[in-house]
Formats: C-alpha cells, structure tokens, sequence
C-alpha cells in the first residue's frame, strides 16, 4: 500500500528512518522521480542564491566604482579601455580581472596564477582586444571585440549593461536547479545498478525497479551535506566519491531493512 506524505516528512524520514523504506520501495517510480525533481528544485534555490550574492555583490562593486568614477570606460573601433587598468574584482570563488593596457597576446599568463584562477569556477578576464570566460567546467569562451569594430559605447550604456547582468541572476538560479536535476539522475541511476549487485550478493529478491526507487531516496543526506559544503566554501577533494559511498552505506542497510521485511512475511 502506497503511502502519501508530505515533500518534507519523505526528506526526514529518508535520513532518519530505514524502516520508512518500505514506503518508498511500494511508491511508483513517478513518485520517486517528483521526489527527485523536488529535490533538485529545493537544493538548486539554495545555491542559486547563495551564488547569486557573489555575483551580484561584484556587479554593485563594480558600479559603485563607475558611479564614483573610480573608473572610466569606453568601447570603440573594437578595443575596450578604462581609466583604472589593471582592475581586479576577487570574491570568493569569483574573480574579474581587467587590464585594457594590452592585448591579450602580450599579457604575461603567470600574473594570473597568484589569483589561484583554476580553483575559481567564474573567472571573467577583460583585455584590450579579447574578453575570456571561464565556468566550473572549465569551459572557456571567447570574445575578439575586433569582431564588434562598428559598436560603440561609454560608461553609462555599460551601467545600463551591468543593470541587466544583475537582473540576469535568476540565471544562476535555473542553471543550479537543471544541474542538480541532471546530476541527481545520473548518480541515482549509478547507485540503483550497484545496489541491483548488492541485492544479489545479500541475496535479496528485489526489482530493478524498486531499486531506483529506494535509491532516489538514499540521495537525500549525501545532497544535504554537499549543499551545505557548497554554501560554506568547503572544499573536500575527491568528494563526489564521499557522495557516492555514503548513498552506498545507506543502500546497504535498506536493502537489509527490506530483507528482513520479506522474511518476517514469510515466518
């Protein structure tokens, strides 16, 4: 029989109660995959926000500086220039750093290495000629402004740009949801194949099915603490493999709470 709780009375028990499990094993694999997206949703507004602050934190000091006219910028005839070079915005695991003295080609790498720019998941480097993007993946993207030679513009039409980059951090947002959404797939459907060989080896009649169904669910604590890592700068390495074996620690004693169900059944 399938029992109906509550988003959060499933979340505590899921930590807390093993005997619970059984509920979640004789729910439907749509239930376990709302659950799934729910907890997608719940932890990715977490994060978005706690990296949307950063984020927007960098903007308001960068605006505050052009107000101030600390800095003056222009765009023109495909170059950037800006009165205050290098500027260097570096919070948290965010950094900006600005020399529109050179070109790209000219500038020396190494400078970079003091800013620890490969531990940095958003890295926004501006020179003369060339703007750099760098994301947690280490996806790098590229503008050549000589590519934008006939637009033109100065210091308040960037303000008018930065005031849309800052509304843009619902982004951050959507982008940290879609990735825990797709990332808490994948390892679900990871556990859920080792949990099948576990089931054999305990010797547990068990369906693939309800396999990923009680898997879903042993995801809950592992994503709880990674989110509070995340939150808090934590930086624990190879922790994906932590999150791993802990899912796998909690696998273990459901499939054994379900084993000793089915045999209780039989007595």
């Amino acid at each position: 029989m399938e029992i109906k709780d509550g988003f959060f009375t499933e979340f505590i028990n899921a930590i807390f109660n093993f005997k619970y499990y059984i509920n979640f094993k004789n729910s439907t694999v749509k239930k376990a995959f709302g659950f799934l997206f729910i907890l997608a949703l719940f932890f990715g507004v977490i994060e978005g926000i706690g990296g949307s602050v950063s984020y927007i934190q960098n903007i308001n000091r960068l605006k505050g500086d052009i107000k101030s006219g600390i800095i003056d910028f222009e765009f023109k005839n495909g170059e950037v220039n800006i009165s205050k070079s290098p500027y260097i915005l570096s919070k948290d695991e965010n950094l900006i750093f600005i020399d529109t003295n050179l070109e790209y080609k000219e500038f020396n790498k190494n400078l970079l290495k003091k800013y620890n720019i490969d531990n940095k998941p958003n890295v926004l480097l501006i020179f003369k000629d060339k703007l750099i993007l760098i994301n947690d993946f280490k996806d790098v993207q590229k503008i050549n402004f000589g590519d934008l030679e006939k637009v033109n513009f100065g210091t308040n039409q960037l303000l008018t740009i930065l005031a849309v980059l800052k509304a843009g951090s619902i982004f951050i947002i959507l982008y940290q949801i879609a990735f825990n959404f797709i990332g808490l797939i994948l390892s679900s459907i990871l556990i859920a194949l080792i949990g099948l060989l576990i089931s054999i080896l305990l010797r547990v009649k068990i369906s693939i099915f309800d396999i990923y169904k009680v898997s879903v669910y042993c995801l809950v604590l592992p994503t709880t603490i990674s989110t509070i890592f995340f939150l808090f700068k934590f930086k624990v390495p190879y922790f994906y493999i932590m999150y791993i074996l802990l899912s796998l620690v909690y696998l273990i004693f459901v499939i054994k709470e379900l084993k000793d169900n089915l045999n209780n059944k039989q007595i």
